[in-house]
């Protein structure tokens, strides 16, 4: 019998090892990171940005369990249509930048 955080998280382990490895950096770097920005926009609050980037990190596991539970016919369906889709706006991307 399976025990542990995997019980619940179906498919390969190696990759759900790798989503944990860069969750776990990216939290550090993030706190490490921030200390001058919250001194001087968040008046010494050390912990804003960790805060916004775990919940941000919330919010991204929970998309990615309810996606992983999913068949996956269903991005099947929608591949084609979302690349095709993608194209157009790689060329407003080109054309505005970051003026739109």
């Amino acid at each position: 019998m399976k025990k542990g955080i995997f019980t619940y998280l179906e498919g390969d382990r190696v990759i759900w090892i790798i989503v944990g490895i860069f969750v776990i950096v990216s939290m550090l770097a993030v706190y490490s990171a921030s200390v001058s920005l919250a001194y001087k926009y968040q008046g010494g609050n050390t912990f804003y940005y960790f805060l916004k980037h775990t919940s941000i990190l919330l919010v991204g596991f929970g998309i990615i369990y309810f996606l992983h539970k999913r068949p996956y016919h269903i991005f099947l369906i929608w591949s084609q249509p979302l690349f095709l889709l993608s194209i157009p706006l790689l060329f407003i991307t080109l054309a505005f930048g970051s003026n739109l």
